[in-house]
């Protein structure tokens, strides 16, 4: 699975993310710095060289 948290505003913000799975299923990611408020996550999972799965968010990153 991988993952970016696009900022709607510039893509020179554009964060690509790592995400680990926690347990069959779940995944996670941790960054040390983000800037809060508005972002489009965009997610993609591939089993093998097939893409299973695609989701495109509007997210709100809270003040830390």
């Amino acid at each position: 699975a991988t993952a970016r948290l696009r900022h709607p505003a510039t893509a020179a913000r554009d964060h690509d993310v790592t995400l680990g799975e926690r347990q069959p299923g779940r995944y996670e990611a941790r960054f040390e710095r983000i800037e809060a408020g508005s972002w489009i996550l965009d997610l993609r999972a591939r089993r093998g060289e097939e893409v299973v799965f695609v989701s495109r968010s509007r997210i709100t990153l809270p003040e830390r």
